[in-house]
């Protein structure tokens, strides 16, 4: 999971950030992504 990590880097500038995926935001709200995070394994 990314989820704690990026909240771990993010946390010290802006600490009342949430963070969601988009399956967590309720039906009649509209979301824009402005970026992906991907993970990919390191060769």
């Amino acid at each position: 999971m990314i989820r704690p990590h990026l909240r771990k880097l993010v946390e010290r500038f802006i600490p009342n950030l949430v963070i969601l995926s988009s399956s967590e935001v309720v039906s009649p709200i509209r979301i824009q992504s402005i970026e992906t995070v991907k993970v990919t394994d390191a060769d």
